[in-house]
């Protein structure tokens, strides 16, 4: 990845220089920086070169000018920055109609800096930021692999990933940070707040972490300074989490999702916490209603979805047929939430004042639906066993979108 014109414009001392032309190019990528004042020095030009001069090879010669702006647009160059004054008092009409023509942008130096001091401060910092980007890749490539477990010899990891803050004796969990609409860039505010909280774990609890990007998707292994029990650095995740959630403000066209993994002791078991903090935000947006307004999913609580994803999908179509399809029927027929009040009824182990106030009705209407409930299912709803089967059907349900 390399530095764009706009970006070394902002570092000094070219920030004291002006774009008179080929503004639209401003996105092009400096490979390297060069300075001439030799007069055949096109075969020499290369692509992504920026290049500094007097203007002095060219000073009394238009088409050289104009010839110049064509080859260095030809050769895909990523400006021109000339001195004024001394050699040309300003930038001819041709010059400036050609760059923005080539969208080449062409540059001005103002005559009190040196054409040397500006050439070597360009080429420090175009060797600075190479050397982070390079930095940050070689970081990207190695979490990566961790978190796809393509990694092997703890040792090995230890040892390769010290240089980018992976510590070793420590206790690790992962969370997976969903970005829900492209639309919508929330990359930067999500850093800042990220690096915020990270800073103030850190200080609380002695907890580092790493993070890489991903498109709309931000992974986040937390670190404990010292090994915990994992059931502690848990309880730290689903802390860090809702922090994290803040950001979301009520929102609802822009929400961020969170998921958390398991914590684990060995940077082998990494890989492991990273997929289940993607899983429990995919089968989380799935088995909990959008009314609930549900933001961060723990593996912790949706590992029964789990277990219940690995059975054969008709086998569990059929074991809802034998159980509630009788109520999923009901309720399309007759615009009914049938499903959902029984769901939260058992939930509240049949308090039926605690439904009414979730489900936002009156206690008598709880009794009502209730008794339309058992009629269809011809079940007794106080016997153990069939409570569970019941609750395990409404899992099944959610988990294959079949209830309403």
């Amino acid at each position: 990845m390399n530095l764009t014109l706009e970006e070394a414009l902002q570092i000094p001392p070219l920030n004291r220089c002006t774009v008179v032309a080929g503004n639209n190019g401003l996105d092009r990528k400096i490979n390297s920086v060069n300075s001439f004042d030799a007069p055949d020095v096109i075969p020499w030009l290369k692509q992504g070169e920026l290049v500094l001069t007097s203007g002095y090879v060219f000073k009394n010669d238009e088409a050289a000018q104009v010839e110049l702006i064509h080859e260095m647009a030809k050769k895909g160059c990523a400006g021109l920055c000339i001195q004024i004054k001394y050699f040309l008092p300003k930038l001819p009409e041709a010059m400036l109609k050609t760059a923005n023509n080539l969208k080449l942008p062409l540059i001005e130096i103002p005559n009190d800096l040196s054409l040397s001091d500006l050439l070597a401060s360009l080429m420090r910092e175009v060797f600075t930021y190479e050397n982070e980007h390079k930095g940050q890749e070689k970081k990207k490539i190695f979490l990566s692999q961790l978190l796809k477990g393509e990694l092997n010899g703890k040792d090995a990891i230890l040892a390769n990933g010290r240089e980018f803050g992976l510590k070793p004796g420590c206790g690790y969990i992962c969370l997976f940070v969903s970005l829900l609409d492209p639309a919508h860039d929330l990359k930067k505010e999500t850093a800042d707040f990220l690096l915020e909280t990270a800073r103030s774990f850190n200080k609380d609890f002695g907890i580092d972490y790493l993070t890489m990007e991903l498109d709309h998707f931000v992974i986040v292994i937390l670190q404990s300074g010292e090994h915990l029990e994992n059931e502690h650095l848990h309880k730290l995740a689903l802390q860090f989490a809702k922090k994290f959630d803040e950001l979301n403000n009520g929102d609802q066209a822009n929400q961020i999702k969170i998921g958390i993994g398991t914590g684990c002791s060995d940077v082998l078991e990494i890989s492991r916490s990273y997929q289940q903090a993607c899983e429990a935000v995919n089968i989380g947006s799935r088995v909990y209603p959008k009314s609930m307004n549900h933001h961060i999913y723990d593996y912790v609580d949706l590992e029964s979805y789990f277990i219940l994803q690995q059975a054969p999908a008709n086998l569990l179509s059929q074991y809802i047929s034998r159980t509630i399809e009788k109520l999923i029927q009901y309720d399309k027929d007759n615009q009914t939430d049938l499903i959902k009040t029984l769901d939260v009824y058992l939930s509240c182990c049949g308090r039926q004042s605690e439904a009414a106030r979730l489900l936002g009705v009156h206690r008598n209407t709880i009794n009502f639906r209730m008794t339309k409930i058992k009629e269809l299912l011809g079940k007794d709803l106080d016997d153990g066993e069939t409570v569970f089967r019941v609750q395990l059907a409404l899992k099944i349900s959610r988990l294959l979108n079949l209830a309403k």
